[in-house]
């Protein structure tokens, strides 16, 4: 190598050291990573009610699928659980120590705003919003709105204008309708009008209310009606218990309680479309199969598919067998009952028209007359018998056609009923075939 050329570093063990060595640790951990299947979150989740336990559940959605690639995420009862659910959001229960009632704390943090003892009266309303939904249980609507407000005005006059921001935002998300107080001092009004502009340019949510006893933001709501919710925190309370839900803005909501969202799951019901949403989006599934004593279903992309009890028939379905038709021998039968019918129809034709034209009469028992010459009578007998055995070949034609058709049908697991008809009228006689075919 000439003087003054790099070359590569020493090698080391008999391999040249180069700067990649460094990385072949991580590119090692990357490549198990990826092979491990319990790295990676399956994309379809199976959750299994009456009928099915966790093996059998897993055995059906492999044959259904065609695939083991799916995770059992547990029975459908204890995926719901036991309390009442806000479908499409969140809910957290006041389980900790009985707190003092919201309104009364409220008494003391509004006397300290009212003293300009700001900092006091933020750190009494801080501890009472971390609280929550403790303590809300009897609160009002006015309650929850200067919970936050206060907050905002005693955070505002403290220095702490993000504080306050947030503060304001909470409290206009409760109760959007409402504008600034002018009891208090105009410094704040521009910090709660930019709190208020951000919350009303977020979508709002609908929320459904299948139960009783239910308040929102200490407002009743009837089980059956519906509210639009903007997005952010609000106060439910279930038959005087308390519940801090998170509204996620756009979203479809649904207050439900348990045993009847897991029966709407296993129904396939529309009511069950908020909960299995979010619990797709909460764990990362593009589809949920539901198994259970009737069958499968799919949830995919936030709806119902069309696969109902038959199985799962979008993923694994081969190509579809063609439409049976009809049996050869029925088609057979069919075709020399028409056929015959049509001669039979043409020999009456000819026997009535020759009779007809014989001009024939009674002149009494068993005594005919007819008003043509006797040259010209003995071709129009000759044509009056010969129509009438067309008549008789083609109505012994036609009845072998019908039984070959029954026949025919019977074979190809079909009950089939054809009559024969003749019928007379002003304009002749008219044989057909009536019945199913």
């Amino acid at each position: 190598m000439a003087p003054g050329t790099e070359g590569p570093p020493p090698s080391r063990c008999g391999f040249a050291y180069t700067p990649a060595v460094r990385w072949a640790p991580l590119f090692l951990l990357l490549t198990l990573a990826m092979a491990s299947p319990s790295a990676v979150l399956a994309g379809t989740a199976v959750l299994y009610g009456d009928g099915h336990d966790a093996a059998t559940a897993a055995a059906a959605a492999k044959a259904a699928l065609g695939t083991g690639d799916f995770v059992v995420a547990g029975a459908i009862a204890e995926r719901v659980g036991a309390g009442p659910l806000l479908g499409g959001g969140s809910m957290t229960v006041c389980d900790g120590e009985p707190a003092e009632p919201l309104a009364r704390a409220l008494v003391a943090s509004r006397m300290s705003v009212d003293d300009m003892e700001y900092a006091a009266a933020e750190q009494s309303l801080r501890a009472a919003r971390e609280r929550l939904p403790c303590g809300a249980e009897e609160a009002s609507r006015d309650d929850l709105y200067n919970l936050f407000f206060l907050g905002g005005i005693a955070a505002f006059n403290a220095g702490d204008a993000p504080a306050a921001r947030a503060a304001f935002a909470e409290a206009a998300t409760l109760d959007p309708a409402r504008r600034w107080d002018d009891v208090f001092a105009p410094t704040a009004k521009p910090t709660f009008l930019e709190a208020l502009q951000q919350v009303l340019e977020r979508p709002r949510s609908r929320l459904a209310v299948d139960l009783v006893g239910v308040r929102v933001d200490g407002q009743p709501l009837a089980a059956g009606s519906t509210a639009d919710l903007q997005a952010g925190g609000h106060l439910i309370t279930i038959d005087g218990v308390a519940w801090w839900a998170d509204v996620s803005g756009g979203a479809e909501l649904r207050l439900q309680g348990a045993a009847a969202l897991a029966e709407a799951v296993s129904a396939g019901d529309p009511a069950a479309v908020p909960w299995l949403t979010r619990l797709a989006a909460d764990e990362g599934w593009t589809q949920i199969v539901v198994l259970t004593e009737h069958g499968a279903r799919r949830f995919v992309g936030g709806s119902w598919t069309a696969e109902r009890a038959s199985g799962l028939a979008a993923p694994v379905a081969g190509p579809a067998a063609p439409k049976a038709g009809p049996a050869p021998m029925r088609i057979a039968g069919i075709g020399a009952a028409a056929g015959g019918a049509v001669l039979a129809g043409v020999g009456l034709g000819v026997n009535l028209q020759a009779y007809q034209e014989a001009g024939l009469a009674s002149t009494g028992e068993a005594t005919w007359s007819s008003t043509v010459a006797e040259p010209e009578y003995a071709p129009l007998l000759t044509r009056n018998r010969a129509g009438l055995g067309l008549a008789i070949g083609g109505g012994a034609t036609a009845v072998a056609g019908v039984v070959v058709a029954i026949l025919g049908g019977a074979a190809d697991g079909k009950v089939m009923a054809t009559v024969p008809w003749v019928t007379a009228g002003p304009d002749g006689v008219r044989p057909g075939i009536g019945g199913r075919f």
